[in-house]
């Protein structure tokens, strides 16, 4: 990667992009939190197809920890609070992943449907259906 960017900045070197990327790639501290979170993610996708929750937030908090824009482990801890009944924080980790990757469909259309359950929810026990 730092072979590749540096290349990259040989080609265009006043490229902002580039240049910001490279900041990030060359340094080690971040490159193991990158490393470290996708990790972690995985390991809380094993446990939920495990029917595993509780381990599974356990390491997409860890995850998020490690990289807060990791937009993954954001959507997938967002999704498993809001099914064991956290909606305030699932909605919150949800939104944040739409925040950073506004461009993916399924992270928008999740949230729109958590929000409509939620409306609905609230419109129930408030009796105005």
């Amino acid at each position: 990667a730092e072979e590749i960017i540096t290349k990259a900045l040989e080609i265009e070197p006043f490229n902002y992009f580039v240049e910001k990327r490279k900041n990030k790639i060359f340094n080690k501290e971040w490159r193991k939190s990158y490393v470290l979170s996708l990790e972690e993610t995985e390991k809380g996708i094993v446990y939920l197809g495990e029917q595993n929750a509780e381990d599974a937030i356990a390491w997409f908090k860890k995850a998020v920890s490690h990289n807060n824009k990791n937009t993954s482990a954001l959507y997938f801890l967002g999704t498993t609070l809001f099914k064991k009944g956290d909606y305030k924080n699932g909605l919150k980790y949800l939104s944040m992943a739409v925040d950073f990757e506004p461009e993916n469909k399924q992270y928008r259309a999740t949230l729109n449907e958590m929000q409509k359950m939620i409306y609905q929810k609230k419109e129930e026990k408030d009796g105005t259906l």
